[in-house]
């Protein structure tokens, strides 16, 4: 019998359970253990099937763990990976990697040199039309890619942001990019490239909170082409789309649904035969997490046992929010934004207070 890889829960926020449900669909996995301060977070049926500890450091100690996955609140991230890293354990880190762009650079640097993994969950990169995508992009079938958008917009009322206090907070929340629209973010990049530089517009309409609900971007990129992030929480009353679009000299794609898990629209030449087809899966089509939990940590298992190379690190975790960073600069400085730039995370969200804080 294969040795199993032992793995670990550090929080238990609503995301949890599609983690629980990723890693128990990879049999090379065990879930040794969960930590989480709050108990009552913890149904009765989670409570019964795995051990739950206060504490990580308590867990690690007892159940030894091959890997930590980190699922608190955002603005945490940074401290618990850095934690987790004086442990012998690989981390996987929910998005975003951290909230500032030089936490994550460190956090990329202290596992380098610990020479333990760092990977970080975006799982729409796994939705079958979202790999077909990417497959057209890398055979250049667009010829010259001229403009690449990226639209979240969904519903988030005021019950959501109050659900628990970190959330609609700078510090542990990183506003509707840092929380939501990250996963828009990685992938516009992931399909177009490097950034040279962004402007931006933020808004707050709907909530009581410090921060944005709306936010608009335009991104340039190094290729030449144009990137539009639409990024909104406001839509009443439910979710409307989380989509992307890619134009380019040959042809144009758009995938959309709710979470990009729907082709709307494809004009380039078919593409070759490949192990997944980009059709549209239609039971999921309401579902904004989908499957690709199950495929993020297929990838973990690869990279673990089998030395891939092909997993979504530190440094693509990087990237994204180097870019929130710079959009929501641009928005509190007014001014447009060059990568790569020194950010001044407690002046930017002084002056992002104040602007949000105007009346529309």
């Amino acid at each position: 019998m294969k040795k199993k890889i032992k793995i670990a829960l550090m929080g238990f926020g609503r995301i949890a359970k599609k983690h629980i449900i990723g890693i128990n669909k990879n049999k090379d996995f065990q879930i040794v253990g969960i930590a989480e301060k709050d108990f009552s977070k913890i149904d009765h049926q989670i409570k019964k099937k795995y051990k739950v500890y206060k504490n990580i450091e308590q867990l690690i100690r007892f159940e030894e763990p091959d890997i930590v996955s980190i699922l608190t609140e955002s603005g945490n991230h940074y401290k618990d990976a850095k934690l987790i890293s004086n442990f012998n354990c690989h981390v996987i880190v929910e998005k975003p990697l951290a909230l500032k762009k030089d936490e994550a650079k460190e956090l990329i640097k202290i596992f380098k040199k610990k020479n333990k993994k760092l990977f970080v969950v975006m799982q729409n990169r796994f939705n079958p039309p979202i790999l077909a995508l990417k497959n057209a992009v890398e055979k250049k079938l667009f010829s010259k890619i001229t403009m690449g958008t990226v639209r979240l917009r969904w519903c988030r009322d005021q019950d959501y942001y109050d659900q628990a206090d970190w959330r609609g907070t700078w510090d542990y929340d990183g506003g509707v990019l840092g929380n939501q629209a990250v996963h828009y973010i990685d992938m516009l990049l992931w399909m177009m490239g490097e950034v040279k530089s962004v402007q931006a517009l933020s808004k707050r309409y709907f909530i009581k909170n410090e921060t944005d609900d709306l936010t608009v971007a335009i991104l340039e990129f190094k290729s030449g082409a144009v990137g539009l992030v639409e990024a909104m929480n406001v839509v009443r009353p439910s979710n409307l789309e989380g989509s992307i679009s890619i134009l380019g000299k040959k042809g144009s794609v758009e995938i959309s649904g709710k979470s990009l898990n729907e082709i709307r629209h494809w004009t380039i030449k078919k593409l070759p035969k490949v192990n997944y087809s980009p059709l549209n899966d239609k039971s999921k089509k309401n579902d904004i997490y989908g499957e690709g939990h199950i495929s993020f940590y297929k990838s973990v298992i690869d990279t673990l046992k089998y030395k891939s190379k092909n997993y979504i690190s530190g440094l693509q975790g990087f990237k994204s929010i180097e870019v929130v960073n710079a959009i929501y600069s641009s928005f509190a400085l007014k001014k447009k934004i060059t990568l790569p730039f020194k950010y001044d995370y407690k002046f930017v969200k002084k002056k992002l207070i104040y602007e949000l804080n105007k009346k529309n």
